[in-house]
């Protein structure tokens, strides 16, 4: 009979001596609780940016508001915008926006599928929010 490598043998196959299990070596990490100092150190929290933010937000949402009631309740507003984004008449597409009665104008991207507007707020000379809409009709 002859023999090609020893793990062939039936009588070694099963043989503890070929096939030794590992153990992963067992290390204890420090969790956060450990530590004797914090992880992270955070400045103190002062409100007054996010509040100025919040209270720019509302006045965004407001203009927002109105160009989308605007497009929703008039079919002869919503079809001169489309009409004069499709042919790109920017001047016409800003018009019609600001006589929506908007007290900030948006940032202004349209195509033929559709108009991007974006808002931006300033609270304190620093970009504190901004409010994307986009509707598209194709």
């Amino acid at each position: 009979m002859m023999m090609m490598y020893p793990y062939y043998n039936k009588n070694n196959f099963y043989s503890n001596s070929y096939y030794y299990p590992y153990v992963f070596p067992y290390v204890q990490y420090l969790s956060n609780y450990d530590r004797p100092y914090p992880y992270r150190i955070y400045p103190p929290v002062n409100p007054n940016l996010l509040m100025g933010s919040a209270k720019q937000m509302k006045i965004i949402m407001r203009d927002a508001l109105r160009i989308i009631d605007k497009i929703s309740v008039s079919k002869q507003f919503a079809h001169d915008l489309m009409n004069a984004a499709q042919e790109s008449k920017t001047e016409v597409v800003k018009s019609l926006i600001l006589s929506t009665g908007v007290i900030r104008m948006p940032v202004l991207k349209f195509n033929p599928d559709g108009l991007y507007m974006r808002f931006e707020g300033k609270f304190d000379n620093v970009d504190c929010c901004h409010l994307v809409l986009q509707l598209r009709w194709i």
